[in-house]
């Protein structure tokens, strides 16, 4: 049975989760029919999916994240300010027009995606530090189910919503949504689950993270992992085009 505590720290991980995957999936699923009806060829179609390099390179900027926060308030305050950021640069491409300024809509999508990238480096410790060794399973359902259904509602139901609103609208929406779904994190004040020992808290050198790849398994098991998410990944993406 779930105290309130576990409710009110599930629910704002499931928030989180959805506040970043909803834009996302508007981005890299809507935008591309909205290109498609004005007349832009495949190829400019496919090449829209790079507005996602942020989250593919975001491992360069995530031990800058780790090193200035460590805390789950610290945490937080990285999520909150990333979302907020997020918002407004969502709001700010509202006031364009695509059809004259789809360049510069581009570039303001890659930046809002290093945005999102950086929450989700933010939200995944916060979830690493409150929750306990037993409530990771239920954590990464949260996780999984927040992102799935971003992806439902910001690939499905704002493309229905896009011909009702019209562009500059839904955009505007959409930027309020973001800072909405992070009012729960807003009230909600971490604990840490466990105090970390001292070997937990040092930094990570290469050679702790070669000795991680030389340990029996780990080599079969991340090759395990890479073709079956980008499996995933990579037949989900083709049924957009098709």
């Amino acid at each position: 049975m779930l105290n309130s505590d576990n409710r009110q720290k599930l629910f704002t991980l499931f928030g989180l989760y959805i506040a970043q995957s909803i834009p996302m999936s508007f981005f890299s699923t809507v935008v591309p029919v909205i290109m498609r009806q004005e007349n832009y060829s495949l190829e400019s179609i496919g090449l829209l999916q790079l507005i996602k390099l942020p989250w593919i390179f975001k491992f360069l900027w995530a031990p800058l994240v780790d090193r200035s926060a460590g805390t789950p308030g610290r945490y937080k305050s990285w999520i909150v300010s990333s979302e907020l950021f997020y918002a407004i640069v969502i709001l700010s491409i509202g006031f364009l027009d695509p059809a004259d300024n789809f360049r510069f809509i581009i570039v303001m999508m890659i930046i809002a995606f290093v945005a999102s990238a950086t929450q989700d480096i933010a939200t995944d410790a916060l979830a690493i530090l409150v929750l306990k060794k037993e409530e990771r399973g239920i954590g990464n359902s949260m996780q999984s189910a927040g992102s799935f259904t971003g992806t439902l509602v910001g690939s499905g139901l704002l493309l229905v919503l896009y011909h009702a609103l019209g562009w500059s609208y839904l955009l505007y929406a959409l930027a309020i949504f973001v800072v909405i779904a992070m009012v729960p994190l807003l009230f909600y004040k971490p604990v840490q689950s466990s105090a970390p020992s001292d070997s937990a808290a040092e930094a990570a050198s290469m050679k702790d993270i070669v000795s991680f790849f030389r340990m029996p398994g780990i080599p079969g098991r991340v090759i395990l992992l890479v073709l079956f998410y980008s499996g995933i990944i990579g037949s989900l993406a083709m049924f957009k085009p098709l």
